[in-house]
């Protein structure tokens, strides 16, 4: 709004979006896509109003007279963070992801409570990366490379360029900080993966639960998915699906922050469907 106040408005069309995207990366132009109205993040009685593709705005919380404000737009070392960005206070810090669509790349961050960055790890994936959430567990970092693709041909007949292949093999990169080491975890059947509720690790295996698409279309709001646990084999490197109750797309907005652990279908406090390979 500010740069709009000055220079007129930002048109709404394709080509100005992925300009102002590149631009942006170079520090050129403001954000086009930040609205700071994803999510919030409480860092230390700290709160921060988070969007996808944007740094964290600050907040001003008036308790006495009910009244919210924005104090500051917050200066970063990374281009952006994730609406998904995750405070751990026990080792008070900050656990979040900056991913390049141009770059191919996905960058790992963990960062102080001012937004310094302690530790970047640098990730190249399979495909275009938009990822829209992540997961963690002991000290790593779990992310999808789902079979999204970029085609320009497709402006002639659809409004986004973007697209899911559904029958290409969707991987998860998960990064073990301590042993600064990425595995490379594959799904023989595409998925895409929008929220996460909660993850667990044993020697053998890392299970991941969490809102599932088998098919996602970018220019449609008729999306349905299923909560599933995914199961990582350690030894294998494969990964196999449990549950199968189908959910509307309210479900999925409000974040699948269904119990830790609890399966969607059966209410259990651990999967008790039959588990289904898809390698």
């Amino acid at each position: 709004f500010v740069y709009e106040s000055k220079n007129g408005k930002i048109p709404n069309d394709i080509f100005h979006h992925f300009l102002f995207m590149m631009l942006h990366q170079m520090k050129m132009l403001p954000n086009k896509l930040g609205l700071a109205n994803t999510a919030l993040l409480n860092v230390n009685k700290d709160l921060y109003a988070l969007y996808e593709r944007d740094v964290p705005y600050l907040l001003k919380v008036d308790y006495e007279n009910n009244k919210i404000t924005t104090e500051k737009k917050m200066k970063i070392p990374s281009h952006s963070i994730s609406d998904h960005t995750k405070y751990k206070s026990k080792k008070d810090v900050i656990e979040t992801l900056d991913y390049s669509v141009m770059h191919q790349q996905v960058n790992c961050l963990t960062m102080d409570k001012n937004f310094n960055i302690e530790n970047e790890k640098s990730i190249r994936t399979q495909y275009m990366p938009i990822i829209h959430d992540f997961v963690t567990v002991n000290d790593k970092v779990i992310y999808a490379d789902s079979p999204l693709i970029f085609d320009l041909k497709r402006l002639l007949y659809s409004s986004i360029p973007v697209y899911f292949k559904h029958y290409e093999k969707t991987y998860l990169h998960v990064y073990d900080k301590t042993k600064n080491v990425v595995d490379k975890y594959e799904c023989q059947d595409g998925f895409f993966a929008f929220h996460y509720s909660y993850a667990s690790e044993t020697k053998d295996k890392i299970r991941i639960y969490g809102c599932i698409y088998d098919d996602i279309d970018y220019s449609s709001l008729d999306i349905k998915g299923n909560y599933r646990c995914l199961v990582l084999d350690k030894h294998t490197k494969k990964i196999t699906h449990r549950g199968t109750r189908v959910w509307d797309r309210r479900s999925h907005l409000s974040g699948s922050r269904i119990a830790p652990g609890a399966c969607a279908r059966c209410r259990g406090t651990r999967p008790t469907c039959v588990e289904t390979s898809f390698t």
